[in-house]
Formats: C-alpha cells, structure tokens, sequence
C-alpha cells in the first residue's frame, strides 16, 4: 500500500481497492480477455498488528489501529476483496497463501 493509502484510513482501504481493481482490469483487458465478464477476487493477507506497528515506526501512519480502519475499507468496498489479518508469527501469511493452492481446483473460471 501507497503511503497516500495509508493515511486516509478507512477511505484510504476503498481507494486502494479502487485502484487495484482498475489495475487488474486494465491487465486483463491487455490480454484481450473478456474483462467484463471476469470478476476479480483478491485476499490480502498480513500480520496488521505488526504491520500496524511498522508503518507507525516508519511514520507512514499515526496509530497501528489506523492499519485495521484501512483493512476494514479495503474488505467492504468490493464483495470479492478480504483482507485477512493472520496474526502474529513467523511464516502466517505464507502458510495461507499455500493453503489458498489446495483449494484454487475448486474455483469455477468463465
């Protein structure tokens, strides 16, 4: 996330859903694929109390509550976009991202 994302909590989640969705779209529309007919589906993942915490030591942010207003616009803004807060701990992320492979056969593509 931009740092213009960042300090604009809750507002600053649904712009980077924004921008991220026209981006993807705009990548998918390249390829000549039939953008209006695919729906995009993101799942962020990240520690938000480490990250929070990061962000605030970096001055990109006031509070580490503020990351948690950002993940709350980002997840609302589309109904195919969650961001997950996995906790803390090494690797957290990583391991769901893995578990996201044993599932993606499931998935129907148009």
């Amino acid at each position: 996330f931009r740092e213009t994302f960042l300090n604009k909590n809750e507002a600053g989640g649904k712009l980077a859903a924004d921008e991220l969705l026209t981006r993807v779209k705009q990548y998918i529309n390249n390829l000549n694929l039939d953008v209006e007919n695919t729906d995009v589906v993101v799942r962020a993942y990240a520690n938000v109390r480490g990250l929070g915490k990061a962000c605030v030591k970096n001055n990109l942010m006031k509070s580490t509550a503020d990351l948690g207003l950002v993940a709350n616009g980002f997840t609302g803004r589309h109904p195919l976009f969650d961001f997950v807060d996995v906790g803390l701990g090494k690797e957290r992320a990583d391991h769901k991202i893995r578990g996201m492979y044993f599932i993606k056969d499931s998935i129907t593509y148009r």
